[in-house]
């Protein structure tokens, strides 16, 4: 029975061995990636990116030609969020300050049937206006993803129509928007800007919560003045800033009348009476900046600041005030983390899902989508897109119009250099001072009708043809913008996403080591020759091993089982190997100890053997053949005192 009990708990053992093994030797090439992190700033979820030639890795079989057979997994074979274009590679992972994340770019892995959508810190993609998108009051937009709800910013938003929000404060909010243009474009008269005068001219307006997207004054200058002159909103109750929509050189200013335009997005958080104002203190009455302004003619009323307190004007400044409100709105708290956010409009209500639980619904009382030329816009989980897209659809009157989860390697690249002319009815694009290759094949092109093409084919370094006729009119020396296309899942080449890549926060560096062959080694077997350096160190050395990880622990066989445990565990990988250099020998000492009953010096040379095999191994430290010592003189002690 005490044999079978042994040959049971060994057949345990070795099972447990090859379950953490089979998946770390599961691959056909790995590359080491490290990602380190900034000192000062820490990330819950970071979408990190790095270049990468996988054209050349799938042209030369070193991975499958979609990239499916691709992962990015840490050290013990747990899988990432990753994307794969034809040049770069991304993944998303916490990262925090002062540390150093592991983990492995694989390949030959079993075929997955999707990836994730990574654009990168900061980076998106839009899609096209297009009649077949329009939701009205029937339609549902599902986002599933990594959502950051402690970073306030817009999640994705059909351009002045609808969006998700979040708040920063825990909350996400979707909401139907309308806006409008407030426009007085007369010169009748003009207000004299300069130190001990007019230092600041304003529209006050009351305006509801929502955003001011661009304001735009009529100015000029007179003589040579100097500094600078900023666009800002105030409150009109105790004069705080509220935000500022731009800035320009004074010295810069033509002579005569010119609109300048100011567009960095002011919110203002609730309804209030604010001053929508242009604010200059250098010059003097000799040089000074002039702004014009006339009768009433639009919203709200004209005001200027002299000294330290505003007056009213009589008349309206002449400015163009754009600025966007939410007409209705459903809001639910949600954690950060991965969620299936869906946005729907069922004809009566807008309701809000998260994870298939409705939490909020709100009557349309008539209210829809506003119809209108803006474009989708899809930034992965806040404000700097600090997250992962798992998948996006579009649905309209039931059908789904437009899905987003990308299933093979994302093609393209971003290019702009020279000019096009694009003809109404054609698919040819011929370009002058371009240097156009065949790497651009898969692109999004995009010209002056603001539609989404899908560049087919590059004859040459000044011709293309593109998925579609063109639809615009017909145009030479047009400017354009190649982008990586995002498939349209339901419909190829119609409704595609062009990408606009992010790039990894300052402080944070992404590190690729050489790429190896597996060799499909077997557990405390010899692994193949590794085929090294198939992919080139990009910005620095190779990945760097744990602190008091010796080069002889680095090639030993049982490594992958020890870095699987530390990664799926608070341990280092140090100490999982002094840990299982302690199971080692307590499992040898008391195997052998019950098969020599009696023969204590037996046992105690085996245990000593076991010590002194991982002193060899820079497991145990030199000072553990001490307990050596001990060990053999307390065997020969108890087998020669009958007593024991």
């Amino acid at each position: 029975m005490a044999r079978v009990t042994r040959i049971l708990s060994l057949v345990l053992i070795l099972a447990s061995v090859l379950t953490v093994a089979l998946p770390v030797f599961a691959y056909l090439y790995r590359a080491p990636v490290t990602i380190a992190g900034s000192s000062t700033t820490s990330y819950d979820m970071l979408p990190v990116i790095w270049s990468q030639d996988n054209t050349w890795l799938a042209s030369n079989g070193f991975m499958s030609s979609t990239a499916m057979d691709t992962r990015v997994q840490t050290l013990g074979g747990l899988n990432k969020p990753w994307m794969v274009a034809d040049d770069k590679v991304l993944t998303a992972v916490p990262v925090a300050t002062d540390s150093l994340t592991n983990l492995y770019f694989t390949t030959g892995e079993s075929t997955a049937s999707a990836m994730n959508i990574i654009t990168g810190y900061g980076g998106y993609f839009t899609v096209a206006d297009d009649a077949a998108l329009e939701i009205g009051n029937n339609g549902a937009i599902r986002y599933d993803g990594y959502i950051d709800t402690g970073t306030s910013g817009t999640i994705w938003e059909k351009e002045e129509a609808i969006n998700l929000t979040s708040n920063g404060a825990g909350d996400v909010e979707a909401g139907l928007i309308e806006g409008t243009t407030l426009s007085n474009t007369a010169t009748t008269y003009e207000r004299k800007m300069y130190t001990s005068s007019y230092t600041r001219v304003a529209q006050k307006l009351t305006l509801p919560a929502g955003v001011v997207t661009s304001v735009e004054y009529l100015m000029k200058k007179n003589g040579s003045p100097t500094g600078q002159a900023y666009c800002r909103m105030r409150k009109c109750s105790d004069d705080s800033v509220i935000g500022t929509f731009g800035a320009i050189d004074v010295a810069t200013l033509t002579t005569s009348y010119v609109w300048y335009t100011f567009d960095t997005p002011v919110v203002n958080p609730v309804a209030q009476e604010v001053y929508i104002t242009m604010e200059y203190s250098g010059g003097d009455s000799l040089n000074y900046l002039s702004t014009a302004y006339t009768t009433n003619t639009i919203s709200g009323t004209g005001c200027y600041y002299i000294g330290t307190e505003w007056s009213t004007l009589s008349g309206d400044f002449t400015v163009k005030i754009t600025y966007y409100w939410a007409v209705l709105a459903v809001t639910a708290s949600v954690s950060s983390g991965t969620h299936e956010i869906e946005v729907e409009l069922d004809g009566t209500d807008l309701n809000l899902y998260v994870d298939n639980e409705l939490k909020d619904s709100s009557d349309l009382s008539g209210e829809t989508v506003t119809d209108n030329s803006g474009s989708w816009v899809f930034y992965g989980g806040g404000v700097d897109s600090s997250g992962y897209i798992n998948y996006i659809e579009i649905d309209v009157a039931g059908t789904t119009k437009a899905r987003y989860q990308p299933t093979s390697v994302v093609h393209g690249t971003t290019y702009s250099t020279g000019t096009v002319t694009v003809t109404n009815g054609s698919a040819a694009v011929t370009g002058t001072d371009t240097i156009w290759t065949d790497s651009m094949e898969g692109s999004v092109f995009v010209s002056t009708d603001g539609k989404h093409y899908v560049v087919t084919s590059v004859t040459d370094n000044t011709h293309l043809e593109l998925s579609a006729n063109y639809a615009g009119a017909t145009l030479s020396t047009q400017t354009y913008h190649l982008y990586p296309c995002l498939p349209n899942e339901t419909t190829a080449d119609t409704h595609v996403g062009a990408i606009t890549w992010g790039a990894n926060p300052a402080g944070v560096t992404v590190t690729v080591g050489g790429m190896t062959s597996s060799g499909q080694a077997d557990v405390g077997g010899v692994s193949d020759t590794s085929t090294s350096d198939i992919l080139p160190v990009v910005g620095g050395t190779d990945w760097r091993p744990d602190p008091g990880v010796s080069p002889a622990l680095q090639t030993n066989p049982l490594r992958p089982i020890v870095v699987a445990v530390s990664d799926n565990t608070t341990l280092s990988e140090y100490q999982v190997w002094v840990l299982l250099g302690i199971v080692f020998v307590i499992f040898v000492t008391v195997l052998v100890g019950a098969n020599v009953r009696g023969h204590h010096l037996i046992t105690g040379i085996a245990a000593s053997g076991a010590i002194i095999l991982l002193v060899v191994w820079d497991i145990f430290p030199l000072l553990s053949l001490i307990v050596v010592v001990f060990a053999i003189w307390g065997g020969l002690v108890s087998e020669r005192s009958p007593s024991l």
